[in-house]
């Protein structure tokens, strides 16, 4: 949305009932939660381990972590397949769907290098560029484009290692 704001570009429109945008946000808020707890099992799991803690203890929040991680997955999967291509369509302005629609080559390149500062904190490599560049271009919009690149990276082992 900073990005959209500075450089005046449209967001996509959203057109969906209200029941299935809280349907959406339920989702997120039940995989936020089932993560939360994943984490907290590790930290759990990591202090038994370095105290030479009680094994079947141990065994069970393995357990525990396990099943909270299958639930992880299948919570993830009903949010990822209530955002098909099909339902996507209705989110966005026709008018958006050309390929950098009010951003110039030079405003894309400029968000380009702000996304790699911001998440891996060095400018992108030339061959980077280009594929962002290429991957705003093929985008339905420009801050659907833009969002796919912020997503890339920090899904990045680099950005996961580093940050």
């Amino acid at each position: 949305m900073q990005i959209a704001g500075e450089r005046n570009l449209p967001m996509p429109r959203a057109t969906a009932p209200v029941r299935e945008s809280m349907r959406d946000e339920n989702s997120m808020q039940a995989t936020d939660e089932v993560d939360k707890k994943i984490r907290t099992l590790r930290k759990q799991i990591e202090v038994l381990t370095a105290k030479n803690g009680d094994p079947s203890k141990i065994r069970d929040l393995t357990g525990r972590l396990a099943r909270e991680e299958r639930r992880l997955l299948e919570v993830s999967a009903k949010v990822v397949s209530s955002e098909d291509k099909s339902e996507a369509e209705n989110f966005v302005d026709p008018a958006q769907k050309k390929s950098l629609n009010g951003l110039s080559p030079s405003d894309a390149a400029q968000i380009v290098e702000d996304a790699y500062l911001r998440t891996l904190s060095r400018m992108p490599a030339a061959n980077e560029t280009k594929i962002a560049l290429d991957a705003i271009a093929r985008a339905e919009s420009p801050m659907h484009g833009i969002s796919d690149v912020l997503w890339a990276l920090i899904n990045s082992k680099e950005f996961i290692l580093n940050h």
